[in-house]
């Protein structure tokens, strides 16, 4: 029986021209896929935490956050990097963070497949409230004027290290009754914190008896 090679052969080469052109569609489809993920990788934002607290109690440090566009089952690890500090003094900064890991159950990390924003939540150090009592002095007149600078702390406390001079105060010159008023500043290492303090004053009196 005679076979017809030519025909088998332009069979062989039709197929395999098909092979190709699949081959090189399929190539294009995954490369166009590809190139769209990336693209369009899912859109996040991570809202960190705010926090607050007072001056002289150690600091601010706030590690939580918010993100509404990942499901329960995955979840994500941050690197907080700031902390408000005492010797920072009042005020407020941002809660900066950066994303470590963002895994799904099965642990694998899926970081490099989200675009993430941020949403920075503040770090707050707030006022310390304290209450300055100066004294109350009584005395007969003699000719020479009175004054007195000690005082009380009658409410709250400094935070540690920080200490209080007196750097006004009343004086009753002759025979009458007067308050006795006095002004402190705050200082810390010979720098003025008073910023830091809320200062409230009560105060006693200064009398000259005739």
């Amino acid at each position: 029986m005679k076979q017809n090679r030519g025909s088998d052969d332009r069979t062989l080469l039709a197929l395999a021209m098909m092979l190709y052109s699949a081959a090189a569609a399929l190539c294009v489809a995954v490369v166009t896929v590809a190139l769209l993920f990336y693209s369009e990788r899912p859109h996040i934002v991570i809202r960190t935490n705010s926090a607050s607290g007072e001056y002289g109690s150690g600091g601010v440090r706030c590690e939580g956050y918010t993100c509404n566009e990942l499901p329960d089952s995955i979840s994500a690890s941050l690197d907080y990097t700031v902390k408000a500090t005492d010797d920072m003094g009042v005020g407020k900064v941002l809660n900066n963070a950066r994303v470590k890991t963002i895994k799904n159950p099965l642990g694998i990390d899926l970081n490099g497949f989200f675009h993430v924003d941020y949403v920075y939540g503040e770090l707050e150090l707030t006022p310390r409230t304290i209450v300055i009592a100066s004294q109350t002095r009584k005395e007969q007149y003699s000719g020479t004027p009175i004054s007195d600078t000690d005082y009380t702390v009658t409410e709250g406390s400094l935070r540690n290290g920080d200490y209080i001079y007196v750097y006004e105060f009343a004086v009753q010159e002759g025979i009458g009754t007067s308050e006795n008023v006095i002004k402190v500043r705050i200082m810390r290492n010979g720098r003025d914190v008073s910023t830091n303090y809320i200062i409230k004053y009560r105060y006693g009196t200064l009398e000259l008896t005739p």
